[in-house]
């Protein structure tokens, strides 16, 4: 549970006032079947099952992935065979929670679409909190995007 909260948790200057009070659901403010949620004292947040659920499920999918491209020397490069699978599932655990197939390179800062091959989950920690940061990175050294803008050099070897 603490994982898909500190993964998972809308930013607190983005929340409604009714999501930090708990009269409204974190992720889709609905009132409905409100079940609470305590990611960190004095805050009463509450989701309602169905987000919850999905929530759940996309961070379950997304360690699936993660796990097997971090042990997957082809992977660095793109996905490999065994990959797709675990990458279809949580593109589709990813549209189910969150109602987009887009994500953000953490190298580029390129909105990606999570169905291009060369998109991969890339975990770290945060330097101060050792907090889990859920991200994604083209794979290989260079994304494409700093190709177009000019932003990479070519060196010789």
């Amino acid at each position: 549970m603490q994982t898909v909260l500190m993964v998972e948790l809308p930013i607190l200057s983005e929340m409604t006032g009714a999501q930090r009070a708990g009269e409204a659901c974190l992720w889709c403010q609905g009132t409905h079947e409100l079940e609470p949620l305590d990611p960190a004292p004095g805050l009463g947040t509450r989701a309602c099952k169905a987000c919850w659920t999905k929530r759940l499920a996309k961070v379950a999918a997304y360690l699936d992935w993660a796990v097997h491209v971090e042990s997957c020397s082809a992977c660095a490069v793109r996905r490999c065979e065994d990959s797709v699978p675990l990458a279809e599932a949580y593109v589709e655990a990813h549209g189910h929670a969150v109602g987009t197939d887009e994500v953000t390179c953490l190298r580029c800062r390129q909105a990606v679409r999570l169905a291009e091959p060369l998109v991969m989950p890339y975990r770290w920690s945060g330097h101060v909190s050792n907090a889990p940061y859920y991200s994604f990175l083209h794979a290989g050294d260079i994304c494409p995007a700093l190709w177009q803008r000019g932003e990479v050099t070519l060196r010789a070897v």
